[in-house]
């Protein structure tokens, strides 16, 4: 193993040794464990290009949808980095600039762990490093009391903000083991739950963790985005009524008992329609999470 400071270089062999201790499969790629600090992320590109030359590759992930019960391509490039032509338009850089721009965003970054560094096997960049975090799923504290609830997701919203402030947009903070999209097809054919939160939370020392800042899950900037920084929000917002609020938000409900369903927090008019439609910036957010009571819940 070759280590530089902003790539890790490794034969075929010693990854192929690296998967036996997988910890994560996803639909961007495998995570493995690598030292006490680091974790490697090989990227499914790489994965299928080695199936044919060994099955221990073999790779064959197919998301499944209780919706329409048809299987989700995977995603072909494994980061997305749009960059400013001047003209208003956007341009996805190829997967070894996009993470080197990546990577290079960290000493902006305060709360939050980004990509470390370039992955190479065999000469090829196949993936990535990602900060060993530990922490506790987001979603195993649904439970805990309120006063709690509101002090984690109050300081995950600052993460986020750091975030959206340096345009970096976390579009997946919603991705929950409980959702159905969690879920996916081995090569055996048989499905298996696989989502995890994209929130871990320590307790001692008191701290919150945005993991998966790489991939799908991420869109880099070289400019401020309106756009991006409200979908960002927006999926703040999804995993806010899920944790907070309770909403199932794999329940089918029509639009009048979603409404009803809101208007029994006992929120104003004005937060209701924000938050109906998903239309909350950070002060809103901040706002909603300092003044939610389940005790303002009442029957209509």
């Amino acid at each position: 193993m070759q280590e530089r400071k902003n790539s890790l270089y490794l034969t075929e062999e010693e990854a192929l040794k690296l998967l036996k201790n997988e910890i994560g499969h996803g639909t961007d790629g495998r995570v493995l464990p690598y030292n006490k600090k680091e974790l490697l992320k090989i990227y499914h590109e790489y994965l299928k290009k080695q199936k044919q030359k060994n099955d221990q590759f073999s790779d064959e992930v197919k998301i499944y949808h209780k919706k329409d019960l048809k299987f989700a391509k995977e995603s072909k490039d494994a980061m997305y980095f749009y960059a400013d032509e001047g003209n208003g338009n956007y341009i996805r850089l190829d997967k070894v600039e996009a993470l080197t721009k990546a990577i290079a965003r960290q000493p902006e970054i305060v709360l939050s762990k980004l990509p470390q560094r370039l992955l190479y096997i065999d000469g090829k960049v196949s993936g990535c490093t990602l900060s060993y975090q530990k922490g506790i799923p987001i979603h195993q504290f649904m439970g805990f009391p309120l006063p709690f609830k509101k002090k984690v997701l109050l300081k995950t919203l600052e993460a986020v903000k750091e975030l959206i402030d340096h345009n970096i947009y976390p579009i997946d903070l919603d991705n929950s083991p409980y959702s159905t999209k969690s879920i996916y097809v081995n090569e055996k054919g048989i499905m298996e739950k696989v989502g995890h939160s994209h929130v871990l939370v320590s307790l001692v020392p008191f701290e919150i963790h945005l993991i998966d800042l790489d991939g799908k899950s991420t869109i880099y900037t070289n400019f401020h985005s309106d756009k991006f920084a409200m979908d960002s929000y927006a999926s703040f917002t999804r995993l806010m009524k899920e944790f907070l609020i309770h909403l199932d938000l794999d329940e089918e409900l029509t639009e009048e008992e979603l409404e009803n369903y809101y208007q029994n927090l006992g929120i104003s008019d004005e937060a209701l329609y924000k938050l109906t439609t998903e239309q909350m910036n950070y002060q809103d957010l901040k706002e909603f999470i300092k003044n939610y009571s389940e005790h303002k819940r009442r029957t209509r």
